[in-house]
């Protein structure tokens, strides 16, 4: 949604700490509806939904990370953490799209990495959704309440 020119972040995106709400701007309608529909479809748990409404917004949108992240979260929360790695993980290690590299793919990255058993890549993908997230404390909030990252809960303290 877009009010006075400034984007409203989704949910996740403000519970993640990965956005800055006053440098958001102002984008397109097909953005704010597919982002609206899959947060509508996610907040379900309409999994399979979800990753339809984020594999549209990719293909339509495919330089911009939402749909991307949206389709992989997705995808993991279906069971497919290997899917959802193989899709999104090419598109921030070989840095494809413009811009900064975004910290809400870097944190379900960790996320999938944690599912599938990959501790160290988890804390690397981790540590760099915590650089880049722009409310450290929202990010560590979550980050420690997160349950697919429960298996590096207790090597979490060296990212503080």
């Amino acid at each position: 949604m877009v009010a006075n020119g400034i984007k409203k972040c989704s949910r996740y995106e403000k519970t993640a700490g990965l956005t800055d709400d006053a440098n958001q701007k102002a984008v397109d309608p097909f953005i704010e509806i597919t982002q609206f529909t899959w947060d509508n479809f996610a907040s379900a748990g309409n999994w399979t939904s979800a990753a339809s409404i984020g594999q549209i917004s990719a293909k339509k949108r495919p330089h911009l990370y939402y749909g991307w992240e949206n389709w992989s979260w997705a995808l993991h929360k279906q069971g497919l953490s290997q899917e959802a790695y193989n899709l999104l993980a090419p598109i921030l290690k070989n840095l494809k799209l413009k811009g900064p590299p975004s910290g809400r793919a870097a944190w379900c990255l960790a996320c999938f990495c944690s599912c599938l058993g990959r501790s160290k890549e988890a804390k690397r993908w981790l540590r760099l959704a915590g650089t880049l997230a722009q409310d450290k404390s929202v990010f560590h909030f979550h980050t420690v309440r997160e349950p697919d990252l429960q298996a590096i809960w207790r090597e979490l303290e060296e990212l503080v």
